[in-house]
């Protein structure tokens, strides 16, 4: 399955993924590399690659574009009509990044490269670029 940071409201665990929370994945591989040795887990690797991994199945949409939020509280990743709007946010590509620099594994070059491909394919603009109301129209 996929690995998420899910939410917490009075106590209660929300089952959804925020595309924001991407960041979590960078920071995590970050902190391993850059500091010193022994004062992380060295199961950061593991979660890192697996919210990068869950971010980039984000993109699997009609416009290549993803969700501001994935709802996974049925078991399996679905989109609410009322987050499948996506508002053009980076923190998942500097998740490829970091994961790419720090690991040298291409995959991760191609997984931002493939978000390039999305943004020209459904954000463009004459102008730059736009958010989009719905990642699957």
């Amino acid at each position: 399955g996929l690995l998420y940071v899910a939410k917490e409201t009075n106590g209660k665990i929300i089952h959804e993924f925020d595309h924001l929370t991407c960041f979590v994945a960078g920071m995590l591989i970050l902190a391993l590399f850059e500091l010193p040795s022994g004062e992380v887990p060295e199961s950061y690797f593991a979660v890192a690659e697996g919210i990068t991994t869950t971010c980039r199945s984000m993109y699997d949409t009609y416009s290549g574009l993803p969700p501001e939020i994935i709802d996974f509280s049925s078991g399996s990743k679905k989109i609410k009509s009322t987050d499948a709007f996506s508002l053009l946010r980076p923190e998942a590509v500097e998740a490829m990044y970091y994961m790419w620099y720090y690991t040298g594994d291409h995959i991760y070059r191609q997984w931002a490269n493939d978000v390039l491909v999305g943004l020209n394919k459904s954000a463009r603009t004459l102008h730059g670029f736009s958010s989009l109301k719905d990642v699957d129209a």
